[in-house]
């Protein structure tokens, strides 16, 4: 007896109306504009503001100055004064490796990540599942800075300041 697509399908993730929405699906949601996809469209938000904000501020870390704009060395400049940011402030030796990984890997995925959630492409899970490991994996050196120093890395300033 030959199954059905409807009884041979299995259950996915895309399903979900709040998800990519299948890529293939036929249903109704797979059809839903990016706007009416919350879930979706908060990523694609993450992602078109991480790519600017990676480049123009983080890469600042381990480029020479000259390279960024005014606009950007200035952003930094107001982080730094407000936020009073130890690591960015100081940008030890460890934090210039996680952004150049930052660099190399996460903004050409912010990219491909963008166009793929726009376009409900369901290849991206993988490289996602990556991404988010990839970065749990460097919020431990951050965060144990923080932990182990009672600051960012100079021992000047406290978490609790």
């Amino acid at each position: 007896m030959a199954a059905t697509a409807a009884t041979t399908r299995r259950w996915s993730i895309a399903a979900h109306p709040l998800s990519l929405g299948g890529g293939g699906d036929s249903s109704a949601h797979a059809h839903l504009p990016l706007t009416q996809r919350p879930f979706d469209l908060f990523f694609v938000f993450y992602f078109i503001t991480h790519v600017p904000t990676s480049l123009l501020v983080d890469a600042q870390c381990v480029l020479p100055p000259g390279n960024f704009p005014q606009a950007a060395r200035d952003a930094l400049a107001y982080h730094l004064e407000t936020f009073k940011d130890p690591l960015m402030g100081t940008c030890p030796a460890w934090l210039r490796s996680i952004i150049w990984c930052e660099l190399a890997l996460q903004v050409p995925f912010f990219i491909l990540a963008t166009y793929a959630f726009c376009a409900r492409k369901n290849w991206i899970r993988m490289p996602s599942i990556a991404y988010g490991v990839h970065t749990a994996t460097t919020l431990a050196p951050i965060l144990g800075s923080f932990w182990l120093s009672g600051s960012g890395g100079d021992g000047k300033l406290t978490v609790a300041e």
